[in-house]
C-alpha cells in the first residue's frame, strides 16, 4: 500500500494524469490519494480538471479532496451571484489577479443541475485530514492546520480559521502545530499553497549560497521542513512560458507538478514536456506599449469586466428559478 499527496494541481490535467502514471497508482484500493486543494484556475483546462478530481472523488472511496484558497474563492463567487450581487473586490481578486475568469466562465456554461451539483460538492470539501502511517501522524491541508476536535463554536471564529488554512504561509522554521492544545501528536504537516522556491530562495540568502547563473533554471522540487513538507511545485505557471512577463516565463520553467510518497518520503515530479520561451524580438514587440496600447489594454478589461458583471446577473436569474 503506498499513500501519495498532490497539491496545487491548477488546471495541469495532463500532468496530473502522467504523474499518476509514473508512480504506478493503483485504483483497486491498494493506494491512497490526497488532493490538497487548488485543484483549477491559472491553467487552460481548469473546469475540466475540476470535473476529472470530482469524478475520482466521487468514484473512489480511497480519493480525497481538500479545501484551498482557489475552491474558497470560487465558492464565495457563486454564492455572491446567486444572491444577486454584483462582483466585489473578493471575486475580481479571484477572478484576475488568481487567474479564476476560465473557470468561471466555464461554470456558467454547465447546465444547471451540474452547477448545482459541483456547488454542493465544493462546499463539503474538508480542510483537513488525518494521515497514519505507522507509528507517525500526519496532517494534510491546504496551507496550515485545521484542527476538527478542536472547532470554534462561533462562526465568525470559524470562518477565520479555515480561512487560515488555506492562506496562510508559513515561516521557514515556523512550528505548524504550536498552537495546538489536543490530545493528538501530529509529527509533520503535508501542505502546498506557496511555491517551495520562495523558501529556497530564503535559505539561498541565509547561507550565502550563489545565485544562479545568467539562464539557469532550476527545477522547483518539495521542501522539508522540521514540522511541514510543502509540495506546492508551482504547477500554476506551467502554461505560463509565452508570457510577456519575464517572472513568470521563468516560473514556467521551473515549475512541475508534485507527488509525495509519505511511506518513504520519495517525490515524484512531472512537468511540460516541451517549453518554448519568446524569442528576443517577441519579447521586445510585447513590451514596446503605446499610449494606445495601454489605453486598449484598459478597454478591453474593462470589457471584460461588463461581461463578469453580466453573466452574475444572468446565474442569479437561473438559480432563482431552479
Amino acid at each position: 500500500m503506498a499513500t501519495y499527496c498532490i497539491s496545487d494541481i491548477h488546471g495541469a490535467l495532463d500532468e496530473f494524469r502522467r504523474l499518476l502514471n509514473k508512480v504506478g497508482f493503483r485504483y483497486d484500493g491498494t493506494d491512497e490519494l490526497y488532493i490538497l486543494g487548488d485543484i483549477g484556475d491559472w491553467g487552460t483546462r481548469s473546469m475540466e480538471t475540476i470535473l476529472h478530481v470530482k469524478a475520482m472523488e466521487e468514484l473512489y472511496p480511497f480519493v480525497h479532496v481538500l479545501m484551498g484558497n482557489h475552491e474558497l474563492m470560487f465558492l464565495d463567487a457563486i454564492s455572491h451571484a446567486g444572491q444577486g450581487l454584483i462582483p466585489d473586490d473578493t471575486d475580481y481578486n479571484w477572478l484576475y489577479p488568481n487567474h479564476g475568469e476560465g473557470t468561471w466562465k466555464s461554470f456558467c456554461e454547465l447546465p444547471l443541475e451540474e452547477q448545482v451539483d459541483l456547488y454542493q460538492w465544493l462546499l463539503v470539501r474538508p480542510y483537513s485530514w488525518d494521515i497514519r502511517i505507522g507509528d507517525r501522524l500526519y496532517m494534510a491541508a491546504h496551507a496550515y492546520p485545521y484542527y476538527y476536535d478542536q472547532e470554534a463554536a462561533d462562526s465568525e471564529e470559524r470562518r477565520r480559521k479555515q480561512c487560515d488554512t488555506v492562506w496562510r504561509r508559513l515561516l521557514i522554521r515556523e512550528d505548524p502545530f504550536a498552537e495546538y492544545t489536543g490530545e493528538k501528536h501530529y509529527d509533520t504537516l503535508i501542505c502546498g499553497h506557496t511555491i517551495t522556491d520562495f523558501y529556497y530562495t530564503r535559505l539561498r540568502y541565509e547561507r550565502n549560497w550563489p545565485y544562479r547563473k545568467p539562464g539557469e533554471y532550476v527545477r522547483n522540487r518539495a521542501f522539508f521542513a522540521e514540522r511541514f513538507i510543502d509540495i506546492d511545485c508551482g504547477a500554476k505557471c506551467i502554461e505560463m512560458a509565452q508570457d510577456r512577463r519575464e517572472l513568470l516565463q521563468t516560473a514556467a520553467l521551473r515549475a512541475q507538478l508534485c507527488a509525495l510518497r509519505l511511506e518513504d518520503m520519495k517525490t515524484f515530479y512531472c512537468r511540460k514536456s516541451q517549453i518554448r520561451l519568446p524569442d528576443s524580438q517577441e519579447l521586445q514587440e510585447s513590451l514596446q506599449y503605446s499610449e494606445d496600447a495601454i489605453i486598449e489594454v484598459y478597454r478591453q478589461q474593462e470589457m471584460r469586466m461588463n461581461e463578469i458583471r453580466e453573466s452574475f446577473r444572468n446565474f442569479f436569474r437561473r438559480w432563482r428559478e431552479r
